[in-house]
């Protein structure tokens, strides 16, 4: 690599290219090393380590995402048949951090949960500060789309566990396309994710990484109901709230695809509801034309991505679908044509989509509640 462009023609910045490079060396075999190439331009040293901090901070986060059968269980080789009062039945999830196991009470076979430990090895002090407080989160928060706590305590190892409301069903995206459904029952649905998170924000509870596959829908009374789920990133927004419990400037935490720009540039400022705002507008957008904002670059690497979400403005929504080859298959699994649903995604909602992702936080709505209100009187002309 020799120039500053990337492969769609916009320019990385010097210590950007120069960090491309040293991957590119490195996945090449080269032993070459970072404070060789911070040597080699000390004029953008301290940002080439800023942009490489940030990457390698990302590149934890995901490890510590749950991978379905990809990784050893916390308990070694054989899962647990039992934690607490709860019998376990499968693995829903492994991650960096720990396991999450479907269960059924033992003495109430009808009540199943998800079922969360800790890796062994990991219960240290700030790992065990955020699981306890992910625990005092969910018992504090009451309401209809947020999966309840019901029950915590330690396992046979001593080590602490949580049982969780076990949301049995697809995240919100895949539901809405499996389902065929048009934009204004997606935007209904949507409204009930606003409410839940809304609760939280009221009760001083940032999530940090709402996305598809942690707002699941399940079904009650024969409706839909969509639940957020895993607050293991959430944090106080209360500025008097224990330091390890409060958002934290210079870590990047979050999903990079719905990560805000302000969490994406780890240590620029603190994030507060603006940043669950704009997950909740990626997650919008997603919902109602079925592209990502940033899928064209959904395989150049995070940091890329990360530097887009910060630096770049995603395409317009109607203009976005009528450039995207399946725009037909799109369109018909919202019961539209191409043209009608470019055109129901322009004017009012076209506004509301792009204040909600918007970079600066200070011109988003304030929290997800103003989201919602918004939102509510487009509805009615949504097809």
């Amino acid at each position: 690599m020799t120039g500053t462009g990337s492969d769609d023609g916009l320019q990385l910045s010097p210590a950007a290219a120069a960090l491309s490079e040293l991957l590119e060396r490195q996945a090449a075999g080269e032993e070459i090393d970072l404070e060789a190439v911070c040597a080699a331009r000390p004029q953008h040293a301290a940002e080439i380590r800023r942009l490489h901090a940030r990457l390698e901070a990302a590149r934890v986060l995901r490890e510590e995402t749950p991978r379905d059968g990809l990784e050893e269980p916390a308990f070694g080789p054989a899962v647990p048949t039992r934690i607490g009062a709860y019998r376990i039945e499968s693995v829903l999830g492994q991650g960096g951090m720990g396991t999450v196991y479907a269960a059924r009470h033992v003495d109430d076979p009808g009540l199943r949960a998800a079922v969360k430990t800790i890796r062994r090895g990991l219960g240290g002090r700030r790992v065990l500060e955020r699981f306890e407080f992910e625990r005092r989160t969910l018992a504090a928060l009451d309401h209809p789309n947020l999966a309840k706590v019901l029950d915590a305590g330690l396992d046979a190892r001593g080590e602490p566990f949580l049982a969780l409301e076990l949301v049995d069903g697809p995240p919100l995206t895949s539901y809405c396309e499996r389902a065929s459904l048009g934009l204004r029952s997606r935007a209904e649905l949507f409204l009930q994710v606003c409410a839940g998170v809304a609760h939280a924000h009221a009760h001083g509870v940032l999530h940090r990484d709402l996305k598809p596959s942690n707002v699941l829908v399940a079904t009650s009374a024969g409706r839909p109901v969509p639940k957020v789920i895993d607050f293991g990133l959430a944090r106080a927004l209360d500025e008097a709230a224990p330091r390890a419990f409060r958002t934290t400037q210079g870590v990047v935490l979050g999903t990079p695809e719905y990560m805000s720009p302000e969490q994406a540039a780890a240590g620029s400022r603190a994030v507060d509801e603006r940043s669950d705002v704009y997950a909740l507008g990626i997650l919008l957008d997603e919902l109602l034309t079925g592209i990502h904002p940033y899928r064209e670059v959904a395989g150049a690497g995070p940091l890329e991505l990360l530097r887009r979400i910060v630096e770049t403005v995603p395409t317009p929504p109607a203009e976005r679908l009528r450039r995207d080859p399946g725009r037909e298959t799109i369109a018909a699994r919202r019961g539209l044509d191409s043209e009608a649903l470019a055109r129901a995604l322009g004017g009012e909602l076209a506004a509301i989509l792009v204040r909600a992702v918007t970079k600066d936080p200070a011109s988003r709505f304030t929290g997800a509640a103003e989201f919602a209100v918004a939102l509510e009187p487009c509805l009615p002309n949504l097809p």
